[in-house]
């Protein structure tokens, strides 16, 4: 267990490409399990209990639902499950490092610059986790990776905000 942090961990550094995570469909449901209970967690610092798990399902669908698209459209849909697992894998931790400032943020240290400083490293952290797994995963240059990424990021929110449940 401890070799499979250490590669979701070096995945989300840069330092190891999302190839090195086990293509294996029970990791998968595992790491999209543990990804939505993050989510939901992530999300009850500013909705309701119900929101929060509507909230973290859509998170979690619309990144599987994306990466299903861009590979299908590419015509590498045999990549599916590695590049779900490492993506919701380095997302997952993200989370875990993120918790506890977004319950400071949530709890009324918004207002602290600090805070918002790491919050705002944070979240351009997983953008570039996303790039770097979809560089990889899509065979695109670094540049490409970004914009998947950040077009991930945006659909997200979107689908998120259309449906009354983004944080």
């Amino acid at each position: 267990m401890s070799a499979l942090l250490r590669a979701f961990w070096m995945v989300s550094i840069l330092k190891m490409a999302p190839q090195a995570i086990p293509a294996s469909q029970t990791l998968l449901a595992l790491v999209v399990v543990t990804h939505f209970a993050i989510g939901a967690m992530l999300s009850a610092t500013a909705l309701p209990a119900d929101g929060a798990v509507v909230s973290a399902l859509l998170g979690t669908v619309v990144m599987m639902a994306f990466v299903y698209l861009i590979l299908m459209m590419r015509g590498q849909l045999q990549r599916f499950v590695q590049t779900v697992t490492a993506l919701a894998g380095c997302e997952a931790m993200i989370g875990l490092i993120a918790l506890p400032l977004t319950y400071l943020f949530h709890a009324g240290g918004g207002e602290s610059g600090l805070i918002a400083l790491f919050s705002l490293l944070i979240f351009a952290w997983n953008i570039m986790i996303a790039a770097h797994v979809f560089k990889h995963a899509f065979d695109l240059n670094s540049q490409q990776g970004v914009f998947y990424a950040v077009l991930y990021i945006f659909t997200s929110l979107i689908v998120g905000t259309m449906l009354g449940v983004s944080t």
